[in-house]
């Protein structure tokens, strides 16, 4: 089914649970799958806990945040315990992404710019870490 957040995106931008669907199918039932063209894009960068540490561990960071999801602007979605981020940064040779931001736009240019002023905003564009970069071939 691909990562959580596949999940999540398709149910918000078609109204599709795919969770639900394939429980279905392994019941022997074959659900109605709508034909829909999706409204709005949706577009998002992970984060990392050597890059990104701070914006769970900043207050007026995380305040920011809270304000942007609260408003609808921001998509957050964190995959990993906030206890664990410096540990698993410390730890591990490979970095797991701990948490997920992403906008809604009605076309993909729409999105790449509210995602540059949230990552502007939050600090995730780091010179490590180009969402630009990442965002600009879309």
């Amino acid at each position: 089914m691909a990562c959580g957040h596949i999940r999540n995106w398709i149910k918000c931008l078609y109204g599709v649970d795919l969770m639900k669907y394939a429980m279905l199918i392994s019941c022997g039932i074959k659900p109605y799958v709508p034909k829909l063209h999706p409204a709005e894009f949706l577009l998002g960068v992970y984060l990392i806990p050597s890059e990104h540490g701070p914006i769970m561990t900043k207050n007026n960071l995380r305040m920011v945040l809270d304000s942007l999801q609260a408003s609808g602007d921001v998509i957050f979605r964190m995959m990993e315990d906030e206890a664990n981020l410096k540990v698993d940064a410390e730890s591990t040779q490979y970095e797991q992404p701990y948490a997920q931001v992403a906008v809604k736009g009605r076309n993909v240019d729409e999105c790449r710019k509210k995602l540059g002023e949230v990552c502007g905003k939050l600090n995730i564009e780091t010179k490590n870490y180009r969402v630009s970069e990442f965002t600009k071939y879309l």
